[in-house]
């Protein structure tokens, strides 16, 4: 999408635009959109308010109005450590962790009942564990676990939330002389645009298709939408290929991108 905005450059600056766009360059937003709240932050001193937001996720150059928030913690749990042989003088800290897996996978479970949203598939939140890591040989009990955990909240419901029943469950473990650390990793709100928004009629315009209600990935558009900034999705690649060995992205899609951007000026021209 950054490619395709700056080959565009040379068109728009040969436009007498009325109305300015601007290209935002952020970092980090793979890692839980940790850049951008520092753009948004300084917006004000930047430029006059945007009157809209095109982020250029992969959406097959299709419009989408809707994402679903997300936040991801990591949980630490110390033990004591010692010989397995001797399991009664120490803290096995695996054993612990498991208490806590138990728990978030039983929120997993429960988020499939509901509440429900049709915009996105699956139609309801979401909770996993990711990553988990512990213990160092066999015949040694654990002292450490970690546990990298997300949850994936559709539009109304606040991400962080789901974790919580988690996060109790963690530090209850210090009542057993554990010693439990949550460490947030990352969080950004839903993306929620009303169909009849303005900036939907323009993508829809722009596109040539109808903006689709939602898609279950995240991106950095909600952000904007909560700092008061109408925002859509709107970019060249399929999502599909994401996080996967040999990603790609066709010349086609490019093309139409370039063109879209291009368009956009022409509309804010003169």
């Amino acid at each position: 999408f950054l490619a395709a905005a700056l080959a565009a450059v040379p068109a728009l600056a040969k436009l007498r635009l009325v109305k300015p766009i601007h290209l935002a360059f952020s970092y980090d937003e793979e890692v839980g959109c940790r850049g951008v709240p520092h753009m948004i932050a300084r917006l004000p001193e930047l430029c006059a308010k945007p009157l809209g937001v095109i982020v250029g996720e992969p959406s097959g150059m299709r419009a989408v109005r809707g994402h679903k928030g997300k936040a991801a913690a990591r949980v630490t749990i110390k033990g004591r450590s010692g010989h397995s042989s001797r399991p009664d003088l120490g803290l096995n800290a695996i054993h612990a962790m498991s208490e806590v897996l138990s728990v978030a996978v039983n929120e997993a479970e429960r988020l499939t009942h509901g509440p429900f949203n049709s915009a996105f598939e699956p139609a309801y939140s979401s909770l996993q564990g990711g990553v988990i890591a512990g213990g160092q040989s066999v015949n040694i009990i654990p002292d450490s676990c970690t546990l990298d955990l997300e949850a994936r909240a559709i539009p109304g419901v606040d991400p962080a939330s789901l974790l919580a029943p988690v996060k109790a469950r963690a530090e209850a473990l210090a009542t057993d002389g554990f010693l439990v650390e949550w460490t947030p990793m990352s969080a950004y709100p839903a993306l929620s645009l009303p169909q009849d928004a303005a900036l939907a009629s323009l993508l829809n315009a722009l596109t040539g298709e109808v903006p689709l209600a939602g898609v279950s990935y995240g991106t950095e558009a909600g952000l904007y939408q909560a700092a008061g900034f109408d925002s859509i999705i709107c970019g060249p690649g399929d999502i599909g290929r994401a996080h996967k060995p040999d990603e790609y992205i066709l010349a086609s899609e490019l093309t139409a991108c370039q063109r879209m951007i291009e368009a956009l000026g022409a509309r804010c021209a003169a």
